[in-house]
């Protein structure tokens, strides 16, 4: 049987609560081993971008280019593949990574050193495969799969099966390991350490909404209009909490708000009886000011249509959308622990707080909105492929790995 690795708990103060830290932080964190410097072949397996779960995937195969060209910047001379059933579907940029092969992960006439398998796509018999050939097997985990859809727990394409598949590690970013690293932990079989998310702007596939063409933030002179969020999943929490939080700022007349625009996946929430009962009796709603607009992805948020963006996705959250709308200098009151530090930041469920940064958005955000753009891309910067910090980090998780 394998051994399950508890790894040290690290809190804050005396109430035990995780904290919220500038960097990127959890109470279980990486073992510290020396950095490896020496040229390994790594591959990334990707799934397939389909039309269910898209959001999912996009972020999989998005998170696969990003933790990439990090590996690139660690060692140029790494020889680095990109497994994918649906190649055409792969595009970024011809700088972006150079020197990457891309493949389908069927066959492996040479085993790599290291495999990272984004989203469970090899089977059992695969990896068993690749290691008694002397590879290393991760399954990389940069989302709350267990949580995604509750009420399709029961279908086999929805939970990957990492407690079934002898992978060598399961590597978690922090937003996972808050929302379900225990319970991977305690239902699986397989050493599990927590990787620092990583991010960037130079590239966002199709899937992620976002066009290279996207218009920064510049103040206009009519009333703002704000976006709600398209949320990575829990549709409900995620678009009426901030609904909520938008009727707070107007009920107090703290701004006069012309349009509230709720983007909320693929299922619309005013369609929803329950929902849609409770809706109707806001201040927001009953003044027209509510507009709903069913979405996967993105698409529009940027440009022109809204000036101020809201989410309540907390622990759930992706994180690309926030992050790129900070990027982009755009004024984002949000939940996200991981990104405490970036926008207009209140803690968990407290509305109240989310109403107070809100109405500080509307009121200031215009007055230094260049000083704002630079500061946010300033505190991005740990999240980006080259930041020393996290190629340190990486270089000794794989060095421990292939110790």
């Amino acid at each position: 049987m394998r051994m399950l690795i508890s790894l040290p708990d690290r809190r804050q103060g005396s109430g035990g609560s995780l904290a919220h830290a500038d960097k990127q932080r959890h109470p279980i964190s990486p073992i510290d081993l020396p950095a490896t410097s020496r040229a390994l072949h790594i591959a990334a397996v990707i799934p397939q971008q389909g039309a269910e779960q898209s959001r999912r995937i996009g972020n999989l195969r998005q998170s696969a280019l990003h933790l990439l060209k990090l590996l690139r910047n660690a060692n140029a001379h790494h020889r680095l593949e990109l497994r994918a059933m649906d190649q055409a579907s792969i595009v970024f940029p011809d700088d972006y990574l150079p020197q990457l092969t891309v493949s389908t992960p069927e066959n492996w006439p040479e085993a790599p050193d290291l495999v990272l398998d984004f989203g469970g796509i090899l089977n059992a018999s695969a990896v068993a495969d690749l290691r008694r050939r002397g590879a290393k097997v991760v399954n990389y985990s940069s989302g709350p799969d267990y949580l995604m859809a509750p009420e399709t727990a029961t279908t086999t394409d929805m939970l990957p099966a990492y407690h079934d598949i002898p992978y060598d590690e399961i590597w978690v970013t922090p937003q996972v390991a808050r929302a379900t690293y225990f319970l991977m932990h305690t239902i699986g079989q397989n050493h599990i350490k927590v990787a620092p998310f990583v991010w960037n702007p130079a590239h966002l596939p199709v899937e992620s909404g976002f066009g290279h063409n996207a218009a920064e933030y510049e103040p206009h002179t009519h009333a703002p209009a704000v976006s709600i969020i398209p949320p990575a999943f829990d549709a409900a929490r995620s678009c009426l909490f901030p609904l909520l939080i938008a009727e707070n700022v107007q009920r107090r007349g703290r701004a006069d708000l012309e349009q509230v625009l709720v983007r909320h996946g693929s299922i619309p929430l005013s369609q929803h009886e329950t929902y849609a009962t409770l809706i109707a009796k806001l201040d927001i709603s009953q003044n027209g000011i509510v507009a709903f607009q069913g979405s996967d992805n993105n698409p529009g948020l940027i440009g022109g249509r809204s000036e101020i963006h809201l989410s309540y996705q907390s622990d759930f959250s992706f994180g690309d959308d926030i992050l790129y709308l900070c990027w982009m200098g755009y004024p984002v009151v949000h939940n996200w622990d991981l990104a405490s530090h970036l926008g207009y930041y209140y803690r968990g469920n407290d509305l109240s707080e989310g109403s107070k940064r809100l109405s500080t958005a509307l009121e200031r955000h215009s007055h230094d909105w260049v000083g704002y753009r630079t500061h946010q891309r300033k505190n991005i910067a740990r999240f980006l492929p080259s930041s020393p910090e996290l190629i340190d980090i990486y270089s000794r998780l794989i060095q421990d790995l292939l110790d």
